[in-house]
This record gives structure tokens, C-alpha cells and sequence, in this order.
């Protein structure tokens, strides 16, 4: 990658880079969805319906060599499609060592993490969730793998709060189809945020005792933990509902403040992200009946 970040370095002042490693910048962009995840599921039900079909073949009114040729087509098919899967499962394997060798020097520790914050919004996620619906995925999915990596300086709960704390900004100035792709990336980080808050058992595993979570850093002075450690006050369980509960407040905020302007592409703006997340939002009733109003 070195030819490439050669380049990129030039193209942004030096001080970008004091809080954005150029190392992370240059994975976040040449890393598509494919290098992220396996949609098994998808792969299940395609061969699930070719074998549905092979079950048809048998029963219908063909002749013998027509349903030879249907069968072998569809064995084929559900070959080609195994193999596919298990490739890129391979491949999704490789990239994860990867980012894992690399995590480390992705954010510079001398820096703030609101400003390494900053950063990353700015110069990577808001730009890139907007230009199409995988890369709306891709960044959410890309924030989770950072916080279950437990990458070092990266605090996932102050870019959450910092995403729905500026969601206004790109609620106004997004095009339409920019509107759709930025509400397909809220759908997918209210995915995350939402089944942690269901589940206290998938809170636990996926989100206690992880950097990201971390709310106070204890002075140096502080008792130790363990050799070279400093305790830090972990988000609880119930603490973490209440902040979720904030981020839907601050979300029904913004978004009434857009049906409320009359402003023709702020309304539209917010109507249409509105109708993406509709799975996970709203969930209180009240903020429901403000949305209404």
C-alpha cells in the first residue's frame, strides 16, 4: 500500500493526519463490504431453492433427459455457489488478520479521542455512507469490526454520540438519493446499538470490558489493576440503555427540527431516512408522537 499512501499523504494538510493514522485512511478506502462479511444467510437460500427445485424436477412431466439437464444444472449451480461461499469466507478470514496486525496504529494515542472523532467523521465516514447503499453498510459494519477489535484509542460510544449529535448536518445538505444511502447506515448502526440494548447477556459479550466502552480514565495515580494498567469506569448494562434512550431524544430532535422548517429538502430529507430506520425507530412512544405531531 505504500505507493498509494505516498500519494493520498499529499492530498490532505499534515494536520489531518495527527489524530487519523494514514495507515487507517488507506484501509478504509480501498476496503469494500466483500472484504467485510459473508452474507451466509443469502448463500443458504439460494441453494435451499435449488434444492427445492431438484425436488420439482423429479415430480413434473419431463423427459428423462430435460430432467437430467435440470438436475445437473442445478448441482451446478449449488457447487459453484459452496464454493463461492467458502472462499470468501477465506478471504474475509485473511483481511480480519489483517486489520487485527494493524489496529494498533490506527489512532495516535497523544491525540484526543474527540478529535480522532472528529477525524474519522469528517474525512471517512460521513463522505463514504453516502455514496452508495453498500457503502452505507460497509461503514457501519466497518465501526463495528473497530470496536470488537478493541481498537486501541478509538472510544466506539463517543463516535455513536458524536453521529447522532451531528445528524442533522447531513439531513440538510444531502441530494435525495444521498438521503437514502445516509439512512441505510443509520438503519445499520441502530442494528448494533439496538440489539445490545435488548440483551443484557449480548451487551456483556460483545461490549463489556471493551475499550470502546470505557467512560472515565482514572488518574495515573489511581490504583493499578494489574501490571502497567489503569482501571477505567466501564458503561453498565442499564447505564448504556439510558444513553441510548438520549441518542433517540437527540435523533427526534433534529428530525423534528427538519419537519418543522419548512424547507421543501430538509422534509423530504427526513422523511425519507425516517422510512429507513423504521425497524428500530421509534421505539418510545413518546418520541413517536412528536415525530407525528
Amino acid at each position: 500500500m505504500k505507493p498509494v499512501m505516498d500519494v493520498i499523504v499529499t492530498l490532505n494538510p499534515s494536520c489531518v493526519w495527527d489524530g487519523l493514522s494514514l495507515q487507517f485512511y488507506t484501509t478504509f478506502w480501498s476496503l469494500t463490504m466483500y472484504d467485510l462479511h459473508v452474507p451466509n444467510t443469502m448463500y443458504d437460500k439460494q441453494v435451499h431453492q435449488l434444492k427445492a427445485q431438484l425436488i420439482t424436477i423429479d415430480d413434473s412431466d419431463q423427459t428423462s433427459s430435460k430432467k437430467r439437464k435440470e438436475r445437473e444444472r442445478c448441482n451446478n449451480l449449488i457447487d459453484k455457489l459452496e464454493e463461492e461461499e467458502k472462499q470468501q469466507q477465506d478471504h474475509v478470514q485473511m483481511v480480519m488478520s489483517r486489520l487485527k496486525q494493524e489496529k494498533d496504529t490506527w489512532f495516535i494515542s497523544k491525540v484526543q479521542k474527540q478529535a480522532i472523532i472528529t477525524s474519522l467523521l469528517q474525512m471517512c465516514l460521513f463522505p463514504r455512507s453516502c455514496f452508495t447503499a453498500v457503502d452505507a453498510c460497509f461503514c457501519a459494519k466497518m465501526l463495528y469490526i473497530m470496536h470488537s477489535l478493541k481498537t486501541p484509542n478509538f472510544s466506539s460510544l463517543i463516535c455513536y454520540d458524536r453521529i447522532f449529535s451531528n445528524v442533522l448536518w447531513p439531513m440538510t445538505s444531502c441530494s435525495e438519493n444521498e438521503a437514502h444511502r445516509f439512512g441505510r447506515f443509520l438503519c445499520a448502526i441502530f442494528e448494533d446499538i439496538m440489539r445490545w440494548h435488548s440483551d443484557r447477556n449480548c451487551y456483556d459479550k460483545e461490549c463489556s470490558g471493551y475499550p470502546g466502552f470505557v467512560t472515565v480514565f482514572r488518574a495515573v495515580s489511581a490504583v493499578k489493576s494489574g501490571p502497567g494498567q489503569v482501571p477505567a469506569d466501564q458503561l453498565d448494562f442499564e447505564n448504556y440503555r439510558h444513553v441510548v434512550n438520549k441518542w433517540h431524544f437527540t435523533f427526534t430532535r433534529a428530525t423534528v427540527h427538519c419537519l418543522e422548517s419548512g424547507d421543501f429538502i430538509m422534509i423530504r430529507n427526513a422523511l425519507i431516512v425516517l422510512t429507513k430506520i423504521l425497524k428500530f425507530y421509534p421505539k418510545v412512544l413518546r418520541l413517536g408522537m412528536a415525530i407525528e405531531r
